[in-house]
């Protein structure tokens, strides 16, 4: 039988050249992430708005995070986010814990939902349910996709103004309207109008 004599440097080249390999391959997957930029839109407060800045390559948890500093609110609390169409209208689920409730019902966890896996293009919308007892959300869409700046971190709130709706409502002190009629939300005569507030965007800090 042939015979090979291997040194330990050769084992420790052939080491050192696949960890390179893997850095290159991972700095080149960050490099590809897009900066999601979210505003942020509350129908119990008119003068309400964040807007925060996140890697696409992110999880929702990373956003749910920011979320959740920007508004100070207690963490402790049980969140979600809902896809949802121009209406308005709950898709997806992505839970901050899937609790196991509801037959047939397909969850994902923050933790394992990378942003860019679920979101895509400039205008797509989301509902974060901060009050599960109430059923009341934050009503969120994506508008504007920034080349990454590696000398920021990320997610980072870029706007913060208004007053901050209070976390947690019992029935009888909520509004009688549907909380999640489109009608309101889109209603030209409300200062929430998502389409009214494209000004903000260009007054962000890039």
């Amino acid at each position: 039988m042939p015979y090979y004599n291997e040194s330990p440097i050769q084992y420790i080249s052939a080491y050192l050249y696949i960890c390179q390999v893997l850095m290159f391959s991972w700095l080149y997957l960050i490099d590809c992430a897009m900066i999601y930029r979210f505003r942020i839109l509350s129908n119990e407060e008119e003068d309400f708005l964040r807007e925060i800045e996140v890697f696409s390559s992110q999880s929702f948890l990373d956003f749910h995070n920011a979320i959740q500093e920007s508004v100070g609110y207690d963490q402790s609390q049980m969140c979600s986010f809902f896809l949802s169409d121009e209406s308005w209208e709950k898709g997806q689920e992505i839970t901050l814990l899937d609790m196991g409730e509801g037959m047939g019902e397909e969850k994902v966890e923050m933790k394992n939902a990378t942003l860019s896996k679920y979101i895509n293009d400039k205008g797509q919308r989301l509902l974060y349910i901060f009050d599960f007892f109430s059923e009341r959300a934050f009503f969120i869409e994506l508008v504007e996709l920034i080349d990454r700046n590696p000398k920021v971190e990320f997610p980072r709130c870029i706007i913060s103004e208004g007053m901050t709706p209070v976390q947690i409502k019992i029935n009888d002190e909520l509004p009688e309207d549907d909380f999640f009629d489109s009608d309101d939300f889109d209603d030209s005569d409300q200062d929430f109008d998502i389409s009214e507030l494209d000004d903000y965007s260009d007054e962000a800090v890039s």
